[in-house]
């Protein structure tokens, strides 16, 4: 099937998305304990995994090893409409793999020394590894609108942090953590964007698709302050600096920056209250700079001129996603009913990752959950060992496109919805 040059291009923003992202709204998956209050771990550590959150918070976890599972259920689909090019309107299905799991496991220890005889410092070392982000979609068949072969997309992102953490006075704890960010990628399907002819040039056609895996790494720290500054009251704050990542070579023609995309910059504080004895409630802000990363924030091209000189696929100014920044709020609490059994219950809310006029270049990405909740529990079925448990449900929600299609494009727009659903377990060992 021969498919027109306009039809091609009114699809450019659908494409481009087929590369996902790092830290895919901050969906981590870490500390099945947090996760069931809304991963409010800020100023309430509860694992090994709080170096996720907060460094700082590794100072109240103690000795204890903690190894987790998941499962993701996903749910994705798109409308395309008012596009006048042949096969341009219809429905998709945007994740023909709903179901997959991921795995972390962490430790810390603690321990204190004495200074000059006179000071007692606590300390807290912990390394863990955990999941930042997995993906997979794949269509079920061949998409004339991308290629000759199967569309889709592999990525996973991985990180292993080494934290260490010292109270420096009576209830106040610094800590650090170096950040190894592992990710690999794998698109296939495009071969109709691998071209260094309009209307979608490439800056290295050879390096868009069907390209097996590629790895990038990147090294980053993460800094976090956690205080106790009552029995009943714990804050805490945390600053990433923005993550410089190795480029993606196989594909530098399809990703903007030539292959380069680098984990933002992120601020986040938190507050933990116990009213009474047995009930904690918490609540996390967080805020993710997207603008720092110019392959996720930029926009799809609505100028023409520019469109076919400085925004070829691939470029320093290629195509993105239009991310605007995020802040996310989180609210947890959790309930023990005696020394055996705690249940816990929470709420997330974020702004929506882009506008309505940038539907149709996250059509494939389709990020668009707005609120979660969370419910979960942890059994301590002996002295040193726990059983966690934790359910969430990202509520359906559907952003409509509003002129998300350029005029030159052939015009039109693209709705997008998704739903998620993710199952967690945990075993821990405290010593």
């Amino acid at each position: 099937m021969k498919v027109s040059k306009l039809l091609l291009s009114s699809t450019l923003g659908l494409l481009s998305v087929f590369c996902s992202t790092p830290d895919k709204a901050e969906a981590i998956f870490a500390s099945v304990k947090s996760l069931g209050m809304a991963a409010t771990a800020v100023a309430y550590p509860q694992d090994s995994f709080a170096v996720a959150y907060n460094p700082a918070g590794m100072i109240a976890v103690g000795n204890r090893v903690d190894v987790e599972g998941g499962w993701l259920h996903d749910e994705g689909h798109s409308r395309v409409y008012g596009n006048p090019s042949p096969g341009a309107d219809g429905h998709f299905n945007l994740m023909r793999r709903h179901d997959y799991v991921v795995g972390n496991i962490g430790f810390n220890t603690d321990w204190c020394t004495n200074l000059c005889d006179c000071l007692d410092v606590h300390w807290s070392f912990g390394v863990a590894l955990y999941n930042r982000d997995f993906q997979k979609a794949t269509q079920n068949k061949v998409q004339p609108l991308f290629g000759t072969s199967k569309g889709g997309i592999e990525y996973v992102h991985e990180e292993l942090a080494a934290s260490l953490a010292v109270n420096v006075c009576d209830g106040h704890s610094l800590g650090i953590s170096l950040d190894w960010h592992i990710a690999r990628v794998k698109v296939n399907g495009l071969e109709n964007f691998a071209t260094t002819t309009p209307p979608i040039p490439s800056v290295n056609p050879e390096h868009v698709t069907n390209n097996g895996y590629n790895y990038s790494h990147g090294l980053g720290v993460t800094f976090g302050y956690y205080g106790q500054l009552a029995d009943w009251l714990s804050i805490g704050a945390t600053y990433r600096p923005k993550t410089k990542m190795d480029r993606y070579k196989k594909y530098d023609g399809f990703f903007a920056q030539h292959g380069k995309i680098d984990i933002p910059e992120k601020i986040s504080a938190g507050i933990a209250i116990d009213p009474w004895p047995c009930l904690t409630l918490c609540f996390d802000v967080e805020h993710l700079r997207w603008h720092s990363v110019k392959s996720l924030s930029n926009k799809l091209v609505t100028d023409p001129a520019e469109f076919f000189t400085v925004s070829q696929l691939g470029s320093d100014n290629g195509t993105g996603f239009g991310f605007r920044n995020q802040t996310f709020y989180r609210l947890g609490v959790e309930y023990r009913f005696c020394d055996t059994l705690a249940v816990r219950a929470g709420y997330r809310h974020v702004n929506a990752i882009f506008s309505r006029s940038q539907t149709a270049a996250n059509t494939l990405l389709d990020d668009v959950i707005l609120n979660f909740i969370t419910c979960g529990f942890t059994w301590n079925f002996c002295h040193c060992g726990e059983f966690s448990a934790f359910y969430a449900h990202g509520f359906d929600h559907s952003v409509k496109g509003r002129d998300s299609i350029p005029a030159f494009l052939g015009g039109g727009n693209v709705n997008i919805s998704e739903s998620k659903d993710i199952l967690g377990f945990a075993f821990g060992w405290k010593w």
